[in-house]
């Protein structure tokens, strides 16, 4: 288990410091649990985990009625809980197979009293939010891939790796979530993949390996949100007309 004790940021709001009341230690405990197999050609490694976070502080900066508002929810609670597979096949040739599975339920939990604070000073108002399992936003919660890593020489490879991603809900305000809204899920991102190649060299010098990677990312070019901010537009809809959101069509390469 990990106690936080409540920071000044949690406590204390806006230019003139108001007290937030029912501010209490942060308490974070899990447990994980994982099994490897490693065999000559082959290796796996399955991981389960279940994290639980009771009493987050939560500080919100936004604008209500067009006014500079600082919104301060204390004791909201998280759990993160999912399973994780990795493998790797390496063949009689010159190249290895691998593979990647993550499956997560990652909600908030909790219905807790949001007090807001205008930028005079003083509390502007109390309102009930209610997060209780609604889906933590800002990540894909389900991931698979599978990459194809070939080794032409000694010390120089390159790798294809596919990705798909899901369950990417869209970031939020808790402030949002009260009245006929309360426990509202946020948008889902739609689901997208991605390609990338990954190629690397190793110089061996006396006692001193020098290594030389280079990366193309979304080779296809797919045009994808990576990001979003539900309901940024001022608007109660939950989904895609009232969310802002970072989008991306271009190949990187680093």
């Amino acid at each position: 288990a990990f106690f936080r004790p409540p920071t000044i940021s949690d406590v204390y709001v806006g230019n003139t410091f108001d007290i937030v009341e029912g501010v209490s230690t942060e308490i974070m405990w899990g447990v994980e649990l994982g099994y490897s197999i490693k065999y000559a050609r082959w290796a796996a490694n399955l991981n389960a985990y279940n994290t639980v976070w009771e009493n987050r502080s939560e500080t919100i900066r936004t604008f209500i009625a067009g006014q500079p508002t600082i919104v301060s929810l204390p004791n909201v609670g998280s759990v993160h809980r999912g399973i994780e597979l990795d493998a790797v096949y390496k063949t009689a040739w010159y190249f290895d197979i691998e593979g990647l599975f993550s499956f997560g339920d990652w909600r908030w939990k909790g219905i807790a009293e949001a007090t807001s604070f205008n930028s005079e000073g003083g509390i502007s108002n109390v309102d009930t939010v209610d997060v209780d399992g609604v889906r933590i936003g800002d990540a894909a919660q389900f991931q698979v891939a599978g990459s194809i890593k070939v080794k032409p020489v000694k010390g120089v490879y390159i790798k294809a790796q596919l990705t798909y991603f899901d369950n990417h809900f869209a970031d939020f305000q808790a402030i949002d979530l009260q009245n006929e809204n309360a426990g509202r899920q946020s948008w889902k991102i739609p689901a997208y993949y991605l390609l990338d190649i990954h190629a690397g060299w190793t110089i061996k010098l006396k006692k001193m390996d020098i290594s030389l990677r280079a990366s193309v990312l979304n080779v296809t070019d797919n045009t994808y949100i990576s990001d979003a901010q539900n309901n940024d537009t001022g608007s109660q809809t939950f989904d895609a007309t009232g969310a802002t959101v970072f989008m991306l069509y271009l190949v990187s390469v680093s």
